[in-house]
C-alpha cells in the first residue's frame, strides 16, 4: 500500500485535520483506476497543484518546497481538493450518485435537509431538481457548487466527527425506549389551566437536538404544544442578553428554593429565589427591554425564540392566555408581594409585567424539533 507522504499544499493546518487519516482512506475507496499500485499524481482542479505520493528520499527536497508559497495554489483550489475528497467518501467512490442517495446519506449523519446551516445548499438542489426532467444524478460539478461554504459542517457529518458519531445506531436505540415507555398509561394530563386540561392523554412524541444539530423526532412531534414554564430559561437568556448578568441578578436570585415553584415566598435579601419559580420568572419579564410597549416586546421575545428554535414553527395559544389571566390569582397574588417588596425595577408596572408573563411564559407553543420539515 501507498502511504501519502507529501501534499502540496501551503496550509499545514488544513493539511492535519482534513487529510492526516481522511485522505488516504478516500482515496482508497475509490475504484482501482483512480489508485493503483504504482506512484500516483491526481489533480485537485483543474487550476490546483497535484497531490503526490513521494519515496522517503524525496522527503527532504519536498519539505524545502513548503518554505515558498506556490504561485498556483490559492484558496479555490484548496477548497475543491477537500470537496472532491468529501465527494468520494460519500459516493464511495462512484463518479456520480442519484441526488437523492445523498439525501439519505445525510439524514444518517442525523442532518435534516431542514438544518439553517444547509439552506443555501438546499435551495440550489431543489432548484436543479426543479429544471430538470428526469432524475438527477450529483456528480463532482453539481456537489461543488451545492456544498459551497458548507464543507467543514459536511466534512465532520460524514467523518463522523460529530457528538453522536453513529447517529443511525443511536435513533434505533430511542425508538426502542420510545415504544417501550408508550406502554405506560399511568398519570394524567395537567388541569390546573382548563386549556391544557382539553389535551389527550395518548399523545406522545420524543424530539432530540444535539449540540451538532444531529435530530430527530418520533410520536405525535406534529401537534402543537404549550410549553408554559420551558420558556423560563429561554426568557432569562434573552434578559441576560439584553441587560447582563449583574443587572438581572440585582432583581432576581440564583440559588434553589426548596419549594414549589408557584410559592408565594422570596429569599433573604427579598428577591426571588431563581428566574426558574414563577416569581423570578415574573420579575424577567419586567427586565426585557423596559421602556418598550406590550406588543413590541412580544414581537421581540417572538422573533428571538424562533432564532433559538431555527427559525422553525413557534407560536401563540390565545386561548391559553386567556385561560392563564383568568385563572392567575396565585401569580397575581405573588405579583403583588413583590410589589410591596420593591422587587421590581423602577418604573415597572406589576400588571403589565403580570400581562407580559401570561404571554411569553405561559402561552408559547411550539412543534418538536424537524416536525414542519420534510423528512
Amino acid at each position: 500500500m501507498h502511504c501519502l507522504k507529501m501534499f502540496l499544499l501551503t496550509n499545514r493546518g488544513i493539511l492535519k485535520r482534513f487529510v492526516k487519516d481522511g485522505t488516504k482512506k478516500v482515496l482508497l475507496g475509490c475504484d482501482s483506476n483512480f489508485l493503483g499500485n504504482r506512484r500516483v499524481s491526481y489533480r485537485l482542479s483543474r487550476k490546483s497543484p497535484t497531490v503526490i505520493f513521494h519515496s522517503r528520499k524525496q522527503q527532504a527536497s519536498t519539505d524545502s518546497d513548503h518554505t515558498h508559497p506556490m504561485k498556483d495554489v490559492g484558496r479555490k483550489g484548496l477548497l475543491s481538493g477537500l470537496e472532491d475528497m468529501l465527494f468520494y467518501t460519500i459516493t464511495e467512490g462512484e463518479k456520480e450518485i442519484p441526488v437523492s442517495r445523498f439525501l439519505s446519506a445525510l439524514r444518517s449523519t442525523g442532518l435534516l435537509t431542514s438544518d439553517p446551516r444547509l439552506r443555501d445548499c438546499m435551495e440550489k438542489l431543489r432548484h436543479t431538481v426543479r429544471e430538470s426532467v428526469s432524475e438527477v444524478m450529483m456528480d463532482r460539478e453539481l456537489f461543488r457548487k451545492c456544498v459551497g461554504s458548507n464543507i467543514v459542517l459536511l466534512t465532520q457529518a460524514f467523518r463522523k466527527k460529530f457528538i453522536i458519531p453513529d447517529f443511525e445506531a443511536f435513533v434505533l436505540n430511542i425508538d426502542q425506549i420510545y415504544h417501550a415507555v408508550q406502554r405506560q398509561e399511568e398519570g394524567q394530563v395537567a388541569d390546573y389551566i382548563p386549556q391544557l386540561a382539553k389535551f389527550s392523554p395518548d399523545l406522545w412524541g420524543v424530539s432530540l437536538c444535539t449540540v451538532d444539530g444531529q435530530r430527530h423526532s418520533v410520536g405525535d412531534t406534529k401537534v402543537p404544544f404549550c410549553l408554559q414554564s420551558c420558556v423560563k430559561p429561554l426568557e432569562y437568556a434573552i434578559a441576560v442578553h439584553e441587560a447582563g448578568t449583574e443587572r438581572v441578578h440585582r432583581y432576581v436570585g440564583k440559588e434553589p428554593s426548596g419549594l414549589k415553584f408557584n410559592k408565594l415566598s422570596l429569599d433573604e435579601e427579598d428577591k426571588p429565589h431563581n428566574p426558574m419559580v414563577n416569581a423570578g420568572a415574573i420579575v424577567i419579564s419586567s427586565l426585557i427591554k423596559p421602556g418598550s410597549n406590550k406588543a413590541e416586546k412580544f414581537d421581540y421575545v417572538m422573533d428571538f425564540i424562533n432564532k433559538m428554535a431555527g427559525r422553525e414553527y413557534v407560536g401563540f395559544s390565545n386561548a391559553t392566555f386567556q385561560s392563564e389571566k383568568e385563572t392567575g390569582d396565585r401569580n397575581f397574588a405573588i405579583g403583588y408581594y413583590m410589589k410591596e417588596k420593591k422587587c421590581f425595577p423602577e418604573g415597572v408596572d406589576m400588571i403589565d409585567a403580570l400581562d407580559f408573563y401570561f404571554q411569553s411564559i405561559c402561552s408559547r407553543t411550539i412543534l418538536l424539533y424537524e416536525s414542519m420539515t420534510k423528512k
